[in-house]
């Protein structure tokens, strides 16, 4: 009887005279990428875009007319308007040198006031009556830096010539990145699976799954509430809980309970945890209305704040950067037409708004992420924030806004229309990637080096259901999705390493444990009756 060998899954290359087993091959595929270029480009009221993140949201914006070359003219809102304020605040998108700065004003004396203020140097205070400011500053706006100009009128008179006030900044051109056109080029793809023909029929002579890391669970915790979100603190060899009845877990790598605490009654439904101070011992939790902070051993509280008596949701993200040690909280409003706010937390929970007014027009906050771009920039100036949410309209929208709590238009995915913004996150020696996962199971990269992000890469990932959440170690990134399954991706080449293992029903949250990133926890909050909902699900990932 004639007998097939059985065929090889693993390929070995002699290296020093010692056969090493190849753990990827990787074959050219032609892709289409685009081609950059760069073009300079004048200061105007068509690109205005291009040198600042625009900011008008008073219920009074001022009007943005066209001017001269390199020049643009502001007219305040609220002209004949008692009891107003028009206010519209200009982010620097990249270095810019405004070169002049030129406003006439007709306004009642003592009463009606104009402002302006450049990288928070006051150029105007509360100017009235009728004159002309009109200077060569020749000030370098840096990314991040702002100027704000505003215009507030009192409960009486206007001056008959009031329509004639207006602005006019001059701005030096910039340089800008653009694509110019696209190219065809090889693409390393990595190879999955190779075959050979033997007597007339396909056999697999290479598995690319094969010598690659796998997870296996070690150990199950089955809670008897809901389960809404995880987190890991460095150090601790243990993960964090948090559930819809305010309970609060500490768990061990073996899916042990630690601890436990009830913060319902100081918070309200738990929105977000996370780590605060690991030096200190402390993590935050936030839910409607209050945030707190926790000691590790679960016996005390740290602080309790409230943020706002008409708060529906308070949200906690942890930027990724190395400079800046601090957590960001992101509150909503129940009421249209009201502002969301952002603050921003130091090492001993004190409590500072970094911006008075940033409209973002939420009504419900989907999910918040924070990240940190490397442009050589000051800590402050390099820390971003998204937020994907659904506005009092009803419609699906997402904002990505500074430290300062500026708006600004860095990111555009044509794609958030059609697929909202599900689960962010970010790595690299700084957070200069961006990962977003879409509602339709689509994962994308973005590199956050340019303005705007330079799309990467886009793959989708799932056909079942939603990218639930996004958990990124020193090596390796995990992306879950709803319908039970995991992904694995190598940080420094974003290569697939571990795919569709069927692990869990359904996953409501990942985190990553230690910084060799060998423990994995996963969350599965179905409300079901299956094997492993409602649990804490423990992986080892085995090298």
């Amino acid at each position: 009887m004639n007998r097939v060998k059985k065929m090889a899954k693993n390929a070995y290359v002699g290296v020093d005279n010692k056969a090493k087993k190849i753990k990827n091959i990787y074959v050219g595929v032609e892709t289409q990428v685009p081609v950059y270029g760069k073009k300079q480009i004048t200061f105007s009221s068509e690109n205005i875009n291009e040198f600042f993140t625009v900011q008008n949201n008073s219920a009074y914006p001022f009007e943005i007319n066209p001017s001269t070359t390199n020049q643009v003219g502001f007219a305040p809102g609220n002209i004949g308007v008692n009891s107003s304020t028009s206010q519209i605040i200009l982010t620097a998108n990249q270095e810019i040198v405004l070169k002049k700065i030129y406003a006439q004003y007709y306004t009642e004396q003592k009463f009606d006031k104009l402002n302006i203020t450049v990288k928070g140097e006051v150029i105007l205070s509360n100017a009235s009556g009728i004159d002309i400011y009109d200077q060569t500053v020749n000030k370098t706006l840096n990314v991040g830096d702002n100027i704000v100009m505003s215009y507030v009128k009192d409960s009486t008179t206007h001056h008959n010539q009031e329509t004639m006030t207006n602005i006019i900044l001059t701005c030096n051109p910039i340089t800008i990145k653009t694509i110019t056109g696209y190219e065809t080029k090889p693409v390393a793809r990595r190879i999955k699976k190779a075959y050979v023909g033997v007597n007339g029929k396909a056999r697999l002579c290479y598995s690319g799954d094969e010598g690659y890391s796998k997870l296996k669970k070690i150990a199950q915790y089955k809670l008897d509430e809901y389960p809404n979100d995880i987190t890991y603190v460095p150090g601790e060899d243990s993960c964090y809980v948090s559930t819809n009845n305010g309970n609060v877990y500490k768990f061990n790598n073996n899916a042990q309970i630690v601890w436990q605490k009830s913060v319902y009654d100081e918070i309200g439904y738990i929105y977000s945890i996370r780590p605060f101070d690991k030096n200190g011992g402390q993590i935050m939790v936030s839910g409607v209305k209050k945030a707190t902070s926790l000691n590790y051993d679960g016996s005390t509280y740290g602080y309790v704040y409230e943020f706002s008596s008409s708060a529906n949701g308070a949200f906690i993200s942890n930027q990724r950067g190395e400079a800046v040690k601090t957590n960001f909280a992101l509150y909503n409003q129940k009421e249209s037409g009201k502002y969301s706010y952002t603050y921003r937390w130091t090492n001993n929970f004190s409590t500072r708004p970094i911006s008075g007014n940033s409209y973002l027009n939420i009504n419900e906050i989907k999910c918040f992420g924070s990240y940190y771009v490397d442009r050589a920039l000051s800590p402050d100036n390099a820390v971003r924030h998204l937020v994907s949410y659904v506005d009092f309209n009803g419609d699906r929208a997402f904002d990505v806004f500074y430290a300062g709590g500026s708006i600004g238009n860095e990111l555009d995915p044509s794609t958030q229309t059609t697929k909202p913004i599900t689960a962010i996150g970010s790595f690299g020696k700084s957070g200069i990637k961006l990962l977003l996962g879409y509602s339709d199971g689509t994962l994308e990269c973005y590199d956050t080096s340019t303005i705007l992000y330079s799309l990467v890469w886009s793959d989708r990932i799932s056909d079942q259901g939603a990218v639930a959440s996004i958990s990124v170690g020193e090596r390796i990134t995990i992306v879950s999705y709803t319908y039970g399954k995991i992904r694995i991706y190598d940080t420094s080449t974003m290569n697939e390493i571990e795919n569709d293992g069927d692990y869990v029903k359904r996953i409501t949250a990942v985190s990553q444990g230690d910084t060799n990133d060998h423990i994995v926890y996963v969350i599965n909050g179905t409300r079901g009756s299956g094997e492993t909902s409602n649990s804490l699900c423990v992986f080892e990932y085995q090298d």
